[in-house]
């Protein structure tokens, strides 16, 4: 019988087993966060991760909205740090699987004005690759305020580190959703170096358990339409920018 590996998003009691993840796991390239900052993502279920049949945590990324003043000088959640990523299992392509479910369940649930950005140490090439293979690209101009408010929520030994950018946005999302609905299809992950086979297993996950009709519809989509024709009033609408605002148009627009 094959081994599972379970996705699921965080709920309060999982504070101190995701705590003790990080301090048993240290790695260079992944910044420390202050207490407070976790304990309101873990509540608030903005925590992805993969455990094994023990209840052990074996992959993990975290979603941690921005914030800017907008033009009425309120704070708005303008975008979405995806970090924090550390995946444990090698050889599985788990860092895919983990980073696609975040950023899928942060576009439905918790979606920045704006698009989702990744800080990346400059000689962490493989995280670099492995983002960019999965669709992100090269964030060459950071608006400050976006890099004042990831600083702001980074350890202070951690933040005003020479970084490179990445980002992703709405337009990534239909081929994650297909990826996402093609692995429930197919659940099987195979270690590449000893062949071991693990199950995937996602029917707890707000995902696998509420969104799949969402998934459906949204892996229908297609957000590079910006040049659509006037009357094509769906393909317009597609083509609308901002994160938020395609999130919000897919639940609004026709089944």
């Amino acid at each position: 019988m094959r081994k599972k590996l379970y996705l699921r998003q965080s709920c309060p009691k999982d504070l101190q087993k995701i705590l003790d993840f990080y301090d048993n796991n240290k790695h260079p390239f992944i910044a420390g966060r202050d207490r407070e900052t976790m304990e309101e993502r873990v509540d608030a279920g903005a925590v992805t991760m993969l455990q094994d049949d023990n209840g052990d945590i074996q992959a993990i990324s975290i979603a941690y909205p921005v914030t800017a003043k907008d033009e009425n000088g309120d704070e708005a959640h303008k975008w979405t740090e995806i970090g924090s990523t550390h995946v444990l299992m090698s050889n599985m392509g788990l860092f895919d699987v983990m980073v696609g479910a975040q950023l899928l369940n942060a576009f439905l649930l918790e979606p920045p004005e704006d698009r989702f950005v990744i800080e990346i140490d400059p000689t962490n090439l493989h995280s670099k690759h492995v983002f960019k293979k999965l669709g992100c690209a090269d964030y060459d101009n950071p608006p400050e305020d976006m890099v004042k408010g990831v600083n702001g929520i980074l350890a202070p030994e951690d933040a005003n580190e020479g970084v490179d950018w990445l980002y992703a946005d709405h337009e990534m999302m239909p081929a994650l959703a297909k990826k996402f609905l093609d692995r429930i299809d197919n659940p099987v992950i195979t270690n590449k170096a000893t062949g071991e086979e693990y199950e995937l297993d996602v029917s707890e996950s707000p995902l696998g358990k509420h969104f799949v009709a969402t998934l459906e519809k949204l892996a229908k989509k297609d957000y590079g339409q910006g040049n659509a024709p006037a009357n094509d009033k769906d393909k317009k609408q597609d083509a609308d920018p901002g994160t938020k605002k395609a999130r919000n148009n897919l639940f609004r627009g026709p089944k």
